[in-house]
């Protein structure tokens, strides 16, 4: 464990493991619980759709989108921690043995290897910031999109983040411009941006909803 205690909670958020991972959930829940709603009203699943909440952490993009595709549909769920993987295979059992909801132990950067899928949509809050290369992410995304497929992402504006303890550990503030970038440079259109948490100010976070662009 990390002596630093806010070193040791940037770990944990980027990465929930053991017993404190089990902790750090349901704030997870709560603290993005907004912008995580947001993000599930924009991507607008449909009954019977496949899509993927990417970084899943606490669960609540899944229970969204299950309940958005309803018993036709399937969710697919993706998180590089193990804690998190094993807490929502737990969490909705029934559903995985009904195979309305996959979950696979994966970041973003890995998902080309599930290029079979074929996802209607996908969205992903609060991970961007943990990413090396996110040109290669949100290819490696795009390759599980369908032609037209559509994609969410959600983004603390990086003048607010930088007020905070934890981004002084690893954390990457690009800038809501990088972000819309490496997406349009990587196969997508942009076609929204919409800020969340109030009226647009520093601490607003953005949305970003694009799809893809089928060339």
């Amino acid at each position: 464990m990390d002596t630093n205690p806010v070193q040791y909670l940037a770990h944990q958020l980027a990465h929930p493991s053991g017993i404190t991972g089990h902790v750090v959930a349901p704030l997870l829940n709560w603290r993005n619980g907004p912008l995580i709603k947001a993000a599930a009203d924009l991507l607008s699943a449909r009954p019977g759709e496949v899509v993927a909440d990417v970084g899943f952490g606490g669960g609540l993009g899944l229970e969204l989108l299950l309940e958005a595709v309803g018993s036709a549909g399937t969710v697919h769920g993706f998180d590089k921690s193990s804690t998190m993987v094993t807490r929502a295979a737990r969490r909705w059992g029934a559903q995985v043995s009904a195979g309305n909801l996959s979950i696979h132990e994966r970041s973003m950067s890995d998902m080309a290897r599930d290029a079979e899928l074929g996802l209607d949509a996908l969205m992903t809050v609060n991970t961007v910031y943990y990413i090396d290369d996110l040109g290669g992410a949100f290819r490696s995304a795009r390759t599980v999109l369908r032609p037209v497929g559509r994609i969410v992402v959600g983004v603390g504006d990086p003048h607010y983040m930088r007020r905070l303890p934890v981004s002084r550990y690893g954390l990457h503030l690009r800038s809501i411009g990088e972000v819309a970038d490496a997406l349009t440079m990587n196969g997508y259109k942009l076609s929204d941006h919409v800020r969340v948490g109030g009226p647009p100010s520093e601490d607003a976070f953005h949305l970003l909803f694009a799809s893809a662009d089928g060339s």
